[in-house]
């Protein structure tokens, strides 16, 4: 085993050496531009045993030249991601959010949905605040009864980027949770959501009135005419 893993990282860099690339640790690619790098990052990446050069090429891939490209790969190391390394299933969904778009949506959906995976799903959670697809404001809204208070934070947070006025009624309810950190979020997204809305609307009903009220005041003060008489 050990033979087998000392022989694929081996490939690993020499591949990457023969691309440009002459580093010894993964790592180093992210002092420049190594967007020439990903394609050799994904073609080896489901055959690296060594999980800690594994972790090393998934947060190589976190970046936003690989998006799209690399997220298909990411989401299968996704669901082969096991408990060990602790923090490596996490360290995947921080990738894949980066990384993610609206191009493998349908592969998603199931992904964040699904309790049993925990934390590790938070950054992709958080990537639905960027994506364009109409139903993601409904998988948002679904995610805020999650067993998981952080994945409730992170749809919060993604519900107010997307702006999502018709959630408001549902993020209300949630400034009353017991989680602290959960009622700071729906105080977020609601601030969020309410200044978009009111910035786009026109004036309210109430709004109008007070202006004609404030315009009688004025008449029946009375104003100065260009003459500088009172009428």
């Amino acid at each position: 085993m050990q033979a087998t893993i000392e022989t694929a990282r081996s490939t690993v860099f020499t591949a990457l050496a023969e691309a440009g690339f002459s580093v010894e640790r993964i790592g180093e690619l992210k002092r420049g531009d190594y967007r020439a790098a990903i394609p050799i990052l994904l073609e080896w990446l489901p055959w690296v045993e060594d999980p800690y050069l594994r972790w090393a090429i998934v947060s190589a891939l976190g970046v936003s030249w690989a998006r799209p490209v690399a997220a298909p790969a990411l989401i299968e190391e996704f669901y082969r991601a096991g408990d060990w390394p602790h923090g490596y299933k996490w360290a995947v969904g921080q990738a894949l959010g980066d990384v993610a778009d609206d191009s493998v949506w349908e592969d998603l959906v199931p992904l964040v949905c699904n309790p049993a995976h925990g934390h590790a799903r938070q950054r992709v959670v958080m990537a639905f605040g960027r994506l364009r697809q109409p139903r993601a404001v409904d998988v948002l809204m679904a995610l805020l009864d999650d067993r998981d208070t952080q994945i409730v934070e992170q749809a919060l947070d993604a519900l107010g980027r997307l702006q999502a006025g018709r959630a408001l009624p549902r993020i209300e309810t949630l400034t009353t949770h017991p989680d602290r950190w959960v009622r700071r979020a729906a105080a977020r997204a609601l601030a969020r959501i309410d200044r978009t809305t009111r910035s786009s609307c026109p004036p309210s009903m109430s709004a109008r009135r007070a202006t004609t009220r404030r315009e009688r005041r004025r008449t029946h003060h009375g104003q100065l005419n260009m003459d500088g008489e009172v009428r």
